[in-house]
């Protein structure tokens, strides 16, 4: 089970937000809606649970989160008037989770877009986030960030399907890590980038700069799917608002969200 205590230890003395810690929910995105909704929430709010019944992933996927091995969180930011886009919010959550990961154990992280965090080829963390509305008034706007991390999972802990992308920092480095101490820096990383920082109504260009230096997507065949159809293209850069712009055979489109999957493998175009 998650130790509250140790979670405490590691967090910043006299941060802004409440920290709660569950031993099993059906979801910390869940129990941070209900929060908002409850008006019993404020920025800096945090959630986070040993396991996830039904942890929500992208897409109406469900979020592999067994008990003892993973980071499960939920982070709650009031949405001012002048920010970017959910997708946006997304990628300053995906910054706060490769900071923490070097500032815990020395990891180079890359986030593919839009919402993954990948070591060495494997994907160890997936970000969501939700708006929903809270507040004294039950109006206010929210972003509910849901972060789950697989933190110390062996190869063979994955199910089948997951076990040919998935990977771990204990893979990754190769011994067990502590999972109280990467929550409380991902929670302390996103308080600087939410509320010390106040990024989501600074200027976006540092950001963005930051992002496409980490972007384990750009340069890369891929391939594009939505709704409607799947499609080809090169992934040549990220725009201001942190979408992602393309070539197809159609020309240079911008998109906001989609499943993006690597053509060949891993492959990068030169």
């Amino acid at each position: 089970m998650l130790n509250a205590k140790r979670v405490d230890k590691y967090l910043v003395p006299g941060r802004p937000g409440r920290m709660y810690c569950f031993d099993t929910v059906v979801s910390t995105n869940v129990v941070a809606e209900a929060l908002v909704a409850a008006g019993e929430a404020a920025d800096g709010y945090a959630v986070a649970a040993d396991s996830q019944t039904r942890g929500a992933g992208r897409l109406g996927r469900e979020f592999y989160s067994p008990p003892g091995l993973g980071v499960y969180l939920s982070y709650i930011k009031k949405i001012p008037d002048a920010a970017g886009s959910p997708g946006f919010i997304t990628s300053l959550a995906g910054l706060a989770v490769v900071a923490a990961l070097e500032k815990c154990f020395g990891l180079k992280a890359l986030i593919k877009w839009p919402n993954d965090i990948v070591i060495k080829n494997k994907k160890i963390c997936g970000i969501l986030t939700r708006l929903c509305a809270g507040g004294a008034d039950g109006k206010t706007p929210h972003a509910v960030i849901g972060i789950g991390v697989n933190v110390n999972q062996t190869p063979g802990d994955f199910p089948p399907e997951l076990s040919a992308k998935a990977g771990s920092v204990r893979i990754a480095l190769g011994q067990v890590a502590e999972r109280e101490r990467l929550l409380a820096e991902i929670v302390n990383e996103l308080d600087m980038i939410m509320l010390y920082q106040n990024a989501l109504c600074q200027p976006a260009s540092p950001y963005i700069s930051r992002l496409k230096d980490l972007s384990f997507t750009l340069g890369k065949k891929i391939t594009v799917s939505s709704q409607t159809k799947k499609e080809t293209a090169v992934a040549l850069d990220l725009a201001p608002d942190g979408a992602l712009v393309i070539q197809t055979l159609e020309g240079k489109k911008t998109i906001h969200s989609g499943e993006i999957d690597e053509e060949n493998g891993w492959s990068v175009i030169g």
